[in-house]
């Protein structure tokens, strides 16, 4: 199939190391579904994740349940405004 099409496109089953890619993206994507559920709980508010590269998983909270964060809360450190 890769030499008709020109390209390889990886599928589970086919290779260990990719299975094994494979299922821990699944388990760290899993992880960040149950962050951002538990966001969301900490806000009351609907949180998205927004971003690109490196910082694709910026939290994107409203500006007015923002005020749920106090100084003694290290865990969140503004990096934008919209």
């Amino acid at each position: 199939m890769a030499k008709q099409d020109g390209k390889v496109v990886p599928h589970t089953g086919a290779d260990p190391e990719y299975d094994r890619f494979v299922e821990q993206v699944e388990a760290i994507t899993k992880k960040l579904d149950n962050y951002l559920v538990e966001q969301r709980k900490f806000f009351g508010c609907q949180v998205v994740y927004f971003g690109s590269g490196k910082n694709r998983y910026q939290l994107e909270v409203p500006e007015s349940a923002s005020k749920r964060i106090t100084k003694d809360n290290h865990d969140y450190q503004l990096e934008t405004s919209r």
